[in-house]
C-alpha cells in the first residue's frame, strides 16, 4: 500500500515537472521563435538579432535590382464604407387651446 502511495507520488512529481519545463520555456532555454511567447511573458531577443536602432528595410544606397518573374498574385481585400447623413427635420408646434 505505501509502495502504491510512493509510486503515484513519483509519478505525479514527474509530471509537474513536465509542465514547469512547460511553463517556463521560451527563446532562451528552448527553440520556439518570439511569436509564440506566451501573453505577459517578456520576449527574449536573441544575441545575433539585436536592435541596431536602424532604419527598417532598403538601406540608403542599396540598388534596388527586381527583375519579374512571370507569377501574378492575386489578393482579396474587403473594403467597408460607412456613410453618415444628417438630415433636420422641422415640425410645427401645436399646443391645445383646453
Amino acid at each position: 500500500m505505501i509502495e502504491a502511495k510512493d509510486a503515484e507520488i513519483l509519478r505525479l512529481q514527474k509530471e509537474l515537472e513536465k509542465r514547469d519545463i512547460l511553463l517556463n520555456s521560451n527563446g532562451t532555454n528552448s527553440s520556439i521563435p518570439t511569436s509564440q511567447t506566451p501573453i505577459g511573458k517578456k520576449k527574449v531577443i536573441l544575441n545575433f538579432a539585436k536592435n541596431t536602432g536602424g532604419k527598417i528595410g532598403r538601406k540608403e544606397g542599396h540598388k534596388k535590382d527586381l527583375k519579374p518573374t512571370g507569377k501574378v498574385i492575386k489578393k482579396q481585400v474587403k473594403d467597408y464604407r460607412i456613410i453618415v447623413d444628417y438630415t433636420e427635420h422641422e415640425y410645427i408646434e401645436y399646443q391645445c387651446e383646453c
